[in-house]
């Protein structure tokens, strides 16, 4: 069923600047409304269309627990132009949203078979088309940076299997593999928890490319939340191994060779870094990562974390963010080449503000675009698109 949305504007609070430092035109931060109170949402990721911008979220349906689809088109400016609802299938929107060749996919899932489906539209959200893929359980995907193909990290309960494979666009699976969780607990239970509750304690499952041309993946492995490299041979080409589902990796983006910048966890702490070492070859623990590089106090407890590369004039940074124990959007900012921290920045003001997505806007002005979910009038779970203009961001770094 389609839902009219409306959008509120609420700039203020957001920027700090002087009449002789006015906000750049081009930014914005914007709330999007639906006459519907009774329904929540939940940001799950946003890409840069040709005419503007495309925001995947989940949303509640009546039919089934697992959450619905909705997709959000807006302009330049993020002025509301159109939305895409599916009904009745499919469900379980997996980020990340991906761009090739003017379409832009995602995964879901069918309600009733549990098998994964690619999904994809255009530009104005007016075609959309669905197939089939032959997994089940999508937990995270990514776009591969060497192919038009994807990357997916899916489930199987009835082998208890992680499975990390390829997919071209057309849903075919182009290399594939499996491992086993091992033995334990009822893994499938705490997958569906995660499912049913994105907004309690998410599961950080997440993939990636390494330099040196494997893979990786953060999911179950050996009963726990591991950060798993892969050949697509029969066992990992090496394993950052987790503690059950109360420690392990959040995030982790690639700088160079086996150096991450990661965001992990360990119990109710939180601990980032731009230089750990991770080897794709070898066993090794999250638990030394967090003793190397302690709590950062400012998190809360489960928050989810993004990493983003960026760049300002010849400068690369890598931009740590996460939810705050006051429920901001705490932004760190680290120069890549040293890894000195060089700023910090908090967004939100009064309303709780949660975190799906970090990213850079490939553009000619370099804007950076953040996304999650806010509160309207303390009740109503609704998007938000932050658009930050490079003059923004460079004002957030100690010169």
């Amino acid at each position: 069923m389609k839902k009219l949305f409306y959008f509120l504007l609420v700039i203020p609070f957001l920027y700090s600047c002087s009449d002789e430092d006015p906000i750049p035109e081009t930014g914005f931060f914007k709330v999007y409304d639906d006459v519907n109170y009774g329904v929540d949402y939940h940001a799950i990721d946003v890409v840069k269309s040709s005419t503007g911008f495309i925001i995947l979220t989940a949303t509640e349906i009546d039919r089934t627990d697992f959450s619905g689809i909705q997709l959000i088109k807006v302009d330049e400016e993020g002025e509301f132009e159109a939305e895409l609802t599916f009904d009745p299938a499919p469900v379980l929107p997996t980020g990340e949203l991906m761009e090739v060749n003017g379409r832009y996919y995602f995964f879901g899932m069918d309600p009733q078979t549990i098998q994964v489906q690619l999904i994809s539209v255009n530009d104005s959200l007016s075609d959309e088309q669905i197939v089939n893929v032959p997994l089940t359980y999508p937990l995270a995907a990514a776009a591969s940076s060497t192919s038009n193909q994807f990357l997916i990290l899916s489930y199987d309960p009835f082998n208890a299997e992680s499975v990390i494979s390829y997919i071209g666009t057309d849903g075919s699976i182009i290399n594939t593999a499996a491992y086993s969780i091992g033995a334990g607990e009822d893994v499938e239970a705490t997958i569906l928890d995660h499912y049913l509750n994105p907004g309690e304690q998410p599961l950080p499952f997440f993939v990636g490319e390494t330099p040196g041309g494997s893979v990786f993946f953060n999911g179950f492995y050996n009963y726990s939340m591991s950060m798993v490299f892969s050949d697509f041979g029969g066992t990992p080409t090496g394993v950052l191994q987790g503690q059950t589902t109360d420690g392990g990796i959040r995030k982790a983006m690639p700088i160079s060779g086996n150096i991450f910048a990661v965001g992990g966890f360990q119990f109710n702490d939180n601990f980032i870094a731009v230089d750990a070492s991770i080897s794709s070859t070898a066993i090794a623990s999250s638990v030394d990562l967090y003793t190397l590089y302690g709590n950062v106090t400012e998190y809360r407890s489960y928050t989810p974390m993004d990493i983003a590369s960026y760049d300002i004039g010849t400068t690369t940074y890598t931009i740590i963010a996460a939810e705050t124990e006051n429920r901001q959007i705490g932004l760190y900012i680290f120069d890549q080449t040293t890894g000195e921290l060089v700023g910090k920045h908090n967004i939100g003001y009064l309303n709780p503000y949660t975190l799906a997505s970090l990213r850079p806007e490939t553009d000619e002005e370099n804007h950076l675009l953040l996304t999650g979910t806010t509160y309207i009038a303390n009740r109503f779970q609704r998007i938000y698109l932050n658009r930050i203009p490079e003059e923004e961001v460079s004002s957030w770094i100690s010169q």
